[in-house]
């Protein structure tokens, strides 16, 4: 087992949210013909949610990728709404008054996705409310939770919420086929072969199919088979990884004690 391929699987396992990186299985694909099928009705706001590590940013970023014109993707949040109102001008070539322009410039509805909203206070969540009543702008949002709590729950923006697309863990078998293609994705190709229902079992177990779990452990435990492949070769077996690293990688992560 060469110490570069070892070097690909920790890459293919860094924390990131690129298209590029996307790996394509079962229910992510029916969570990106659900967006899909958005750009094709009428509505005001629609709502992903899930938890934190599922796959909500990389999943946005893909269906974006793959959207034409009059998708527009704002992966990190606004802390401030004029600085938000500034960007929307610019976005939709409004210079003035951004809602008259907006009623007056845009002939057919374009999509706005606002990842991370459940950080938005009430005055941001009430512009974009207006926004979305223009019938100009739909909006996606994407947060970790809807409950009774939040301003998105309230009635006069449960009447504007036309779906929701929760997001759920994925099985172990997807998890199985995420291992195998992100490292094939990364060709580390001998280690991609070594990806089993075992493994996964076992990852699974401390991970629960959430995906930054998995990436943090999946990058330790390459980082771990990377020492021993330096200075002690002999350990690793190239048709097989071992228990024992498995066990490590838990027990370095805090999974076991």
């Amino acid at each position: 087992m060469l110490s570069s391929e070892l070097k690909k699987a920790k890459e293919a396992f860094v924390d990131r949210v690129d298209p590029n990186s996307f790996v394509k299985f079962e229910s992510n694909i029916q969570y990106l013909e659900k967006l899909h099928s958005l750009l094709e009705k009428e509505f005001k706001i629609a709502l992903l949610t899930g938890e934190p590590g599922i796959g909500k940013s990389m999943l946005l970023k893909q269906f974006q990728q793959e959207s034409k014109e009059g998708v527009y993707l704002f992966d990190k949040p606004f802390f401030d709404l004029e600085e938000f109102k500034e960007k929307l001008k610019e976005v939709l070539g409004v210079k003035k008054n951004l809602f008259e322009e907006v009623e007056e410039k845009i002939s057919t509805p374009i999509t706005l996705i606002l990842d991370e909203a459940q950080i938005y206070k009430e005055e941001f969540l009430e512009f974009l409310r207006v926004l979305a009543d223009t019938t100009k702008v739909k909006l996606i949002l994407s947060l970790h939770s809807l409950n009774d709590e939040t301003l998105l729950a309230k009635e006069h923006f449960k009447s504007r919420i036309f779906t929701t697309i929760t997001m759920k863990p994925p099985s172990k078998k997807e998890l199985e086929i995420y291992l195998q293609k992100r490292l094939f994705l990364f060709q580390a190709y001998d280690l991609s072969s070594l990806i089993d229902k075992k493994l996964t079992s076992f990852v699974y177990n401390f991970t629960k199919g959430n995906f930054r779990e998995t990436n943090r452990f999946m990058y330790k435990l390459f980082d771990i088979m990377e020492y021993f492949e330096q200075n002690k070769p002999t350990i690793l077996n190239p048709k097989k990884i071992s228990k024992k690293f498995l066990e490590m990688t838990a027990l370095d992560l805090g999974y076991l004690k």
